[in-house]
């Protein structure tokens, strides 16, 4: 069973890094999360790759018996590549376009992105897949999350186009009648008429909403199908995993579709986020666990497990001493098998300083720490029980075209 931590060793002093990795080892964890916010680090100019850092960590790792879950880095660009085609990132319902300077911005539709993101995992794979301290391969993070699962740009429109094309075999009149676009005279002559569907009065086609739901969808699933093979291409026999946020039934992604792109699946499990005053219901928190084991019908990873006030810009709840290991024992209990808590110390600069993580601010011992150490004790102490299979008993059926629906005529 894998307990462990996730590691930003670039963001620290690296003098730190013996020390930290030590204290890691020492801490009845044997695994570590690196390297998914990195892109920088290893091209810090367009076409000179430099993967010498982490070859490190992953060397100083794998003389302490740490195995290393290798993230690939695509979730955020480099500051170079913004400037070479500031066109990459997404633009929202009202025309706006993402700017520089957060996470999750670039179109999964454009040419010059998929481009650049292809190549790093290529370079990375081909960099660390025969190292022995590699764990698996850890896609990208988060496809979806904060309304990145959307995007009106020029170029999403004119795939939105070839996907319609697809679909109704460029048959115009099929898709007409599909949406029912006699009503209200937006009946169209050809697919080159067709815009996405923006904000309008009252509200867009909600037969055109459907089919641009599921074009999303499907614009998720072959990102992740591509960087998977990239991944299987060079090293067959290695795992690849992706951590899904949880929001299952709010998001324009089929998860499913998702799963089938990748050996484990992994979620991360925030009970308490931002300004929340009090953490979600367990039940909630239970169905997105349940959920997740479903994907591939057997137990799987927690690659984010709150262990401390979580926040960007606004503190809500605190945890708890016990809330960690309620919560953590929830996830084992619903097939969690390997556990990786949020993250090993908590960041002094950057976006997610209100993210606490084992350790806080000071690098000092403290009760999360004693928690985490009681929680893997006892979790070794049942570790029989907790990598049994989950057996379940109840099904439940649910269809993402009913869900889009939903949500688009409530």
């Amino acid at each position: 069973m894998y307990f462990g931590v996730d590691y930003y060793p670039e963001q620290w002093d690296y003098s730190l890094i013996d020390e930290d990795l030590n204290r890691i080892a020492n801490s009845e964890l044997n695994c570590i999360r690196i390297a998914e916010f990195a892109w920088h680090l290893m091209e810090p100019i367009e076409n000179e790759f430099d993967f010498s850092f982490f070859e490190m960590i992953l060397n100083k790792a794998h003389k302490l018996g740490l195995k290393v879950m290798l993230g690939t880095p695509t979730a955020t660009v480099p500051a170079w590549l913004y400037k070479k085609d500031p066109k990459i990132f997404s633009v929202d319902e009202n025309g706006l376009q993402r700017h520089f300077g957060g996470r999750r911005q670039a179109c999964l539709n454009s040419p010059t992105y998929n481009k650049y993101a292809d190549r790093i995992t290529k370079k990375m794979v081909e960099a660390y897949h025969k190292h022995p301290a590699l764990l698996l391969w850890h896609i990208d993070n988060e496809l979806g999350h904060e309304t990145s699962d959307m995007c009106y740009c020029d170029q999403c429109e004119l795939e939105f186009r070839n996907y319609l094309k697809q679909q109704f075999n460029n048959d115009i009149s099929s898709f007409n009648n599909a949406i029912g676009s006699v009503f209200w005279s937006q009946t169209y002559n050809d697919f080159e008429e067709i815009n996405i569907p923006r904000p309008t009065i009252p509200a867009p086609n909600p037969g055109m909403m459907l089919y641009f739901n599921r074009f999303r969808a499907q614009t998720t699933t072959n990102f992740l199908a591509r960087q998977a093979n990239i991944i299987k291409d060079i090293a067959p026999n290695q795992q690849t995993l992706h951590n899904f946020t949880g929001d299952y039934f709010s998001k324009a992604q089929d998860h499913t579709d998702l799963a089938e792109q990748i050996d484990l699946v992994a979620l991360n499990n925030y009970p308490v986020w931002g300004g929340q005053q009090i953490p979600v219901d367990a039940y909630k928190t239970a169905m997105k666990l349940d959920q997740t084991r479903g994907f591939h019908r057997k137990n799987y990873w927690i690659t984010e497990q709150l262990i401390g006030a979580q926040a960007h810009n606004i503190m809500g709840f605190v945890p708890r001493p016990g809330h960690a290991k309620l919560w953590s024992f929830q996830a084992m209990a619903r097939g969690c098998k390997n556990l990786i808590y949020f993250r090993w110390r908590t960041a002094t600069k950057g976006a997610e300083q209100f993210c606490y993580g084992v350790l806080d601010h000071d690098n000092k011992y403290n009760h999360r720490y004693d928690e985490m150490l009681d929680i893997i004790k006892l979790a070794k102490q049942n570790q029989q029980a907790i990598q049994a299979p989950t057996q379940s008993k109840v099904a439940l059926i649910y269809s993402m075209d009913n869900i889009y629906s939903w949500r688009i005529q409530q």
